[in-house]
């Protein structure tokens, strides 16, 4: 067995179809009304399809693709391609019709009349994003400006990176979701805030301070209609950048004497902030000793991060640290921390060598 294939588009179909004047022509008229009537290429190509209207589709309404009729020695499935534009905004249709040894086709309007639409809304306009500022807990907020375009955009996903922001496909998607919808008669674009909290990544709440975050978000279409294939996604934004300082840090707490070898004390204390570092560096603490009679003096520094000065972990972590000269009866002590941008906190209460 062999085969032609035929091929017409809409254009070219409807002239045709308009031009019937025989007993076909109600039937005619009808298609042509409700095709100007759907509302999308696929509610036209069901009305097309109908099998009470095959009879409309004759074979001078449509070009045979094949000089040379297909088929196989063996028999088996055919495959036939063929090009179309992808600026196409109508239907195009075809008809893959049966030849005999003879050469004699299989009646024409019996076959099956497929139609293809080329989708061809394109990816949305580029979206734009701004952002509006952090909250207390450490999230950021940002606002998403979708352009509107000849398709709209219904979905979006933000990218979030601590490195890269140049290439938006080396920046992680870090959350997703559904574009508010608009008032059928809103003007304008439609702007709508995104907060990113970081959860996702992190163990602790917000995103990691003193480390510039950068964010690019991009939105996508929805299916085209008739279709369950995803729409297309923008392009990415710009990207956008910002460094968390939390507020500067606060005193530290429960400052005493955790131990003396000798005329020389060992100090502890605790404090309420995380002391998360970041990029930019870590906390500090600098330990002043004032002995009778003398000015305060600074006589070491501990790191919040030091393993080797911390025990715990959280709330209940325990910084400590060994005075490196002897102290005599009624030195003082305060501690003072410092954050990686050498903001320094207010000082601890004094302790006293009894």
């Amino acid at each position: 067995m062999r085969y032609r294939v035929y091929t017409t588009d809409e254009t070219r179909l409807k002239a045709a179809l308009g031009g019937i004047t025989d007993g076909r022509q109600a039937t005619a008229q009808a298609l042509l009304a409700d095709v100007a009537a759907a509302p999308s290429a696929a509610h036209r190509a069901a009305a097309y399809t109908q099998p009470a209207r095959k009879a409309l589709f004759e074979r001078g309404f449509f070009t045979n693709l094949t000089d040379t009729p297909l088929g196989l020695a063996g028999g088996g499935p055919l495959r036939f391609s063929h090009d179309l534009s992808g600026s196409l905004k109508v239907l195009s249709f075809f008809k893959v019709v049966a030849l005999s040894a003879d050469n004699v086709e299989s009646p024409f309007t019996d076959a099956v009349l497929l139609p293809v639409g080329v989708p061809s809304g394109g990816p949305p306009p580029r979206p734009l994003l701004d952002f509006l500022g952090w909250t207390d807990e450490g999230a950021a907020r940002l606002k998403v400006t979708a352009v509107r375009g000849a398709q709209p955009a219904v979905r979006w996903r933000l990218r979030r990176s601590f490195a890269e922001s140049a290439d938006a496909l080396r920046m992680p998607v870090v959350a997703q979701g559904v574009i508010p919808s608009m008032a059928p008669d809103a003007d304008g674009p439609n702007v709508f805030e995104i907060v990113d909290a970081g959860a996702e990544l992190l163990p602790e709440p917000g995103l990691r301070p003193w480390t510039r975050t950068a964010w690019r978000v991009e939105v996508q279409t929805g299916s085209p209609p008739g279709s369950t294939l995803p729409g297309e996604w923008s392009e990415a934004s710009g990207a956008v950048g910002s460094l968390r300082m939390p507020d500067p840090p606060a005193a530290p707490a429960d400052v005493a004497v955790d131990s003396l070898s000798g005329d020389r004390a060992t100090l502890r204390w605790t404090h309420p902030d995380a002391l998360r570092k970041g990029a930019m560096g870590g906390y500090r603490f600098d330990v002043y000793r004032q002995m009778p009679g003398e000015r305060p003096a600074r006589i070491g520094t501990v790191l919040a991060d030091d393993p080797s000065a911390v025990t715990g972990a959280g709330a209940s972590r325990t910084f400590r640290f060994a005075e490196p000269t002897d102290s005599a009866s009624g030195a003082r002590w305060q501690i003072v921390t410092l954050d990686p941008a050498g903001r320094m906190g207010p000082p601890s209460d004094a302790v006293i060598r009894s």
